[in-house]
């Protein structure tokens, strides 16, 4: 199953994460919108982004929050199948919509 990660700056995080891999999902703050993607499989790990949502929107952002206050630019957020659920409706209605 693949793990959250909140992401704070640089993609770079990601390719030296000897934890995160394809298929996990990330999340990261863009303005007042949280950006939700998954990491793509590749040579040098890259995010392919695929929606922008108000985290007002997101089930359980006590989680993201507390991943997000913590010190590095990649932290996991607590498995909770409700968050991921979301974020899986998300990629899907872009893939869906021909995003």
């Amino acid at each position: 199953m693949a793990n959250l990660w909140f992401l704070d700056g640089d993609e770079h995080a990601i390719a030296i994460s000897e934890q995160a891999e394809a298929g996990d999902f990330v999340v990261r703050r863009v303005g007042a919108l949280l950006e939700v993607g998954e990491i793509a499989d590749g040579d040098e790990p890259q995010v392919a982004w695929f929606g922008e949502v108000e985290q007002a929107l997101l089930p359980a952002m006590d989680a993201v929050e507390t991943a997000e206050e913590r010190r590095g630019p990649l932290q996991r957020i607590p498995d909770d199948g409700d968050l991921r659920a979301a974020i899986e409706g998300i990629e899907s209605a872009e893939r869906t919509r021909g995003g």
